[in-house]
């Protein structure tokens, strides 16, 4: 079958209740017995606030690939990594959501969670659940990097290895990180 985008605002749908169940119907074809079905949240930029008021420099937590990021809190309290995308590419909307329909079906301990996204004009945003204890290239390389023994440090390689693993061997599709 052919992947299909359906869109609805939750909040809407459950008449602006927080923890109110919603149900929606679809029809769809079914191929080969078989259904996959992603859900994500898409948020309104009010639903995840900057820890200190703004993204800046000040609640920055490092620089990934495609952009920084940055700690935030979400309107049920949760502290959350904010991913902003720093769009250089023409990449459309669609593309965007078909990474994200990608991202959110693995799930894995060694990975982290993607909570889900913003997007507006050319702003665009991944919601991430966020560690305490950092990145572990600033746990292991940082300035004030820790001094672990040598079971810690192979539980983590073999945490890393499992996360990629899952990425790499057993996750539908298959990613390469």
């Amino acid at each position: 079958g052919s992947r299909e985008t359906k869109d609805f605002t939750i909040r809407s749908a459950a008449g602006g209740a927080i923890n109110r169940a919603v149900q929606r119907d679809f029809k769809v074809q079914v191929s080969e017995n078989f259904l996959e079905i992603h859900l994500f949240w898409g948020g309104k930029w009010t639903c995840c606030i900057p820890v200190q008021g703004d993204f800046n420099s000040t609640n920055k937590l490092g620089e990934g690939g495609f952009g920084p990021i940055y700690k935030g809190i979400l309107s049920d309290g949760r502290e959350v990594a904010v991913k902003t995308l720093l769009v250089t590419s023409h990449q459309g909307k669609s593309q965007f959501l078909a990474e994200i329909s990608t991202i959110s079906a693995v799930q894995h301990r060694n990975l982290v969670k993607l909570y889900g996204c913003y997007i507006e004009g050319s702003n665009r945003l991944l919601v991430y659940e966020y560690h305490k204890k950092k990145s572990l290239d600033q746990v292991l390389f940082g300035k004030n990097a820790l001094h672990l023994d040598w079971p810690t440090q192979y539980s983590i390689c073999l945490g890393a290895a499992r996360g990629l693993a899952y990425l790499h061997e057993e996750s539908k599709p298959g990613i390469i990180h």
